[in-house]
């Protein structure tokens, strides 16, 4: 967690010289994004003879998982940040399991483009899921006043 002072906007920042208020933001910390990305190494490590469905099966509910816990924070730019990181290590997995095969030819086998989307990594059947698609929910605000069940 952590304090930012609100920036003055339009009516405050022509008639007032202080500033007004504090917005307080919640982000995943470093040490869980340094954690979750070494368990995830540490899986992509050990399936370097597995097909892309197999790692697409397996990789699917770690990111799902880790992403439905944190959609509620402020994530986007981590969840970015996560998709690249596990893009790269991708990347270097299907090169490292094709070595006599040309870069674009990776590409093609295992990347493709879905719903205007480039890049997808897929299998034969399964897609990625990618931790920026996860939707961010805020948390509700609570108003004082009568319940009714």
């Amino acid at each position: 967690m952590r304090q930012y002072t609100k920036p003055k906007k339009g009516y405050e920042k022509k008639f007032f010289n202080q500033q007004r208020g504090f917005k307080t933001l919640t982000k995943p910390s470093l040490s869980a994004i340094k954690q979750h990305k070494k368990e995830m190494e540490a899986l992509i490590d050990q399936m370097r003879a597995i097909t892309a469905d197999e790692m697409i099966r397996i990789l699917n509910p770690k990111i799902q998982g880790w992403a439905n816990y944190y959609r509620r924070v402020v994530a986007r730019e981590t969840f970015q940040h996560l998709d690249h990181w596990l893009w790269q290590k991708l990347w270097r997995w299907a090169v490292r399991r094709h070595p006599k095969k040309g870069r674009s030819w990776v590409a093609d086998k295992y990347y493709k483009t879905i719903k205007g989307r480039r890049w997808r990594f897929v299998g034969e059947e399964n897609l990625l899921n990618k931790y920026a698609l996860v939707k961010i929910e805020r948390h509700l605000i609570i108003r004082q006043g009568k319940i009714r069940l």
